[in-house]
């Protein structure tokens, strides 16, 4: 029925102005435009605000997905170098970074998480 909270207060505007009457309709006008002024001066605000929230998580999870490609990269390189040259502590170092890959691994699932299907974080 009502699309927007702009149809809604248009509607309200003019059911006030139906049962005010005439009297002093300049002033109920000049009003109501300066509240809608404000109130869209305000919900710009909060969009901006939550846009730059969403932007410092982004660049988290950016942060977090290269430091995760990174260690892959280095494992990667690691495990071909000890292919080639037998070491004795290669299952040890092999678990450790193993056990690093999975850390990383646990926060990145953690931070994508914390967002809900719509961008916006939870909580």
């Amino acid at each position: 029925m009502l699309s927007s909270l702009s149809d809604f207060l248009i509607i309200v505007i003019v059911a006030i102005l139906l049962m005010g009457g005439e009297k002093d309709i300049a002033n109920t006008i000049k009003n109501f435009s300066r509240t809608l002024n404000e109130f869209q001066r305000r919900r710009a605000e909060l969009e901006n605000e939550l846009r730059r929230e969403l932007g410092e998580v982004t660049g988290n999870l950016n942060e977090i997905t290269n430091s995760l490609n990174e260690t892959s990269i280095t494992l990667n390189n690691e495990m071909r170098r000890n292919l080639v040259t037998p070491n004795p502590d290669n299952e040890a170092r092999i678990r450790e970074l193993e056990e690093r890959i999975r850390i990383l691994e646990e926060e990145l699932q953690r931070l994508r998480g914390s967002k809900d299907g719509d961008g916006k974080t939870t909580g």
